[in-house]
């Protein structure tokens, strides 16, 4: 099987091109360093968790597919918001109050 294979060989066979540790050494040079973008959570304070029902998992899914949220966390968040833009000015005001104190102990 082996005389097969050097049989197909050319004796002279040579790379097109070559490389050596100092084309190495310049292509790292050349290169820059990456920025590190990081993101800023949407959210100020620390992550928690929620027990919900499966009732309600599964309309955060519902408003998954129906493509009004891109996620269930998000639906959550539009849920609030939806709640949030259907209250009086009176309980906005309250709400907002209540949110600030709330979040002032986190």
């Amino acid at each position: 099987m082996s005389s097969l294979i050097n049989s197909n060989r050319k004796e002279d066979v040579k790379p097109l091109k070559s490389a050596t540790l100092a084309d190495l050494e310049q292509k790292k040079a050349d290169e820059q360093p990456k920025k590190e973008v990081k993101k800023e959570p949407a959210y100020k304070g620390h992550k928690t968790t929620l027990s919900i029902d499966s009732h309600t998992k599964n309309m955060l899914q519902v408003m998954v597919l129906l493509g009004d949220a891109p996620n269930q966390k998000e639906g959550f968040s539009v849920a609030i918001n939806a709640y949030y833009d259907n209250l009086t000015q009176d309980k906005k005001n309250m709400f907002d109050m209540m949110l600030k104190q709330l979040n002032s102990h986190n």
